[in-house]
């Protein structure tokens, strides 16, 4: 819950107590399942922009179990890839447009 406004915290407690007190706490929902099933081949997808000047070219892949050993190698390089001023991403794509045999 989250109160928000111009109050004395003590008398917001009071409210609270008040009119949310008498409610009973619930059990949390389990957590869902998020695994996906294996990727055993390449997929592809194609969608055409009659607007778009430049194709557009993305790449993915299953990331690692979270909370394990393996995730952090995986997480730095989506930060260095995607989330960096200067993005590799960016560099790559000036690299493959000034040659385009790369």
């Amino acid at each position: 819950m989250a109160v928000v406004g111009d109050f004395e915290p003590t008398e917001a407690k009071a409210w609270v107590q008040k009119y949310f007190g008498g409610i009973p706490a619930v059990a949390q929902p389990p957590k869902p399942d998020l695994t996906e099933p294996r990727q055993e081949k390449e997929q592809r997808f194609t969608k055409d922009d009659k607007l778009a000047t430049k194709p557009a070219l993305a790449f993915a892949y299953h990331m690692p179990e979270r909370n394990t050993p393996s995730i952090t190698p995986s997480s730095c390089s989506t930060r260095f890839c995607c989330r960096a001023k200067t993005p590799a991403s960016t560099r790559l794509w000036c690299r493959s447009a000034a040659s385009p045999t790369t």
